[in-house]
């Protein structure tokens, strides 16, 4: 009876590892292209003053945080919102906003932008208007605007004006039958709005053939020193009696 031998596999060959070895690279390499990239979230924030006087410019800040490369760039825009400033109040209107720009693989986080304010003399008070940032282009899911910064950072404009003030001239007696003419006189600066003043004579107003009251109207326009008059007209009474 033959016995059949049983013989061991040769062993493997360098060649035989050196190719597992460059499958698994392979794949892995596969793997790797075929994952989606993630996507890195870059956060912006609006600051900058909450006032700002007449005549003076205010600047704004956009700061950027996240991965120091920015990649293929942002671009952020800023929007106005009237409170109860109008476009006078301001040296460019700035109604229409504007944008930031965050170049292609630059490394800034910040950008400013500025908003001048104009210079009037008006006494009024406070005017506000608010800013707030929104995203803009195709990388939407790669910005967040911080919440304060989407719903608006308010900004009052203070007043520079001093105050109004009015002051009363004319004479201190008027003769029987003459007539006697006063003086209104503004000082400080110009109304916000029209003013009306009004007007009244008292004491021994007998001999008064006039209108013992009345009122003056101020413009807006009216500027520091303008007047209004208005005038008193007596009686000329031929019975002696004490001066009125």
């Amino acid at each position: 009876m033959k016995t059949r031998s049983h013989s061991s596999p040769p062993p493997p060959s360098a060649f035989s590892f050196v190719n597992q070895a460059l499958s698994a690279l392979i794949l892995t390499a596969l793997f790797l292209i075929a994952a989606p990239a993630q996507a890195q979230t870059h956060t912006f924030t609006l600051t900058g003053p909450a006032t700002v006087a007449e005549g003076e410019t205010a600047t704004f800040t956009v700061t950027r945080t996240g991965p120091d490369d920015i990649g293929v760039g942002f671009l952020i825009s800023w929007a106005y919102t009237a409170g109860t400033a109008v476009a006078a109040d301001f040296q460019s209107d700035p109604s229409a906003g504007g944008n930031i720009n965050f170049a292609s693989g630059a490394t800034a986080s910040v950008v400013t932008f500025t908003i001048a304010i104009a210079q009037d003399t008006l006494k009024e008070p406070g005017e506000t208007f608010t800013l707030g940032l929104a995203k803009i282009g195709s990388r939407d899911s790669e910005i967040t605007i911080a919440p304060a910064s989407a719903t608006g950072l308010t900004v009052t404009i203070l007043d520079d004006d001093t105050a109004r003030a009015l002051a009363l001239t004319g004479p201190s007696a008027i003769a029987e039958g003459a007539s006697a003419t006063y003086t209104i006189t503004l000082t400080g600066d110009s109304f916000y709005a029209a003013a009306t003043i009004n007007w009244a004579a008292t004491g021994s107003i007998a001999d008064i053939t006039s209108a013992t009251t009345g009122s003056v109207t101020f413009a807006t326009s009216d500027a520091a020193g303008a007047t209004k008059t208005f005038t008193i007209n007596t009686a000329d009474n031929a019975a002696t009696d004490a001066r009125r």
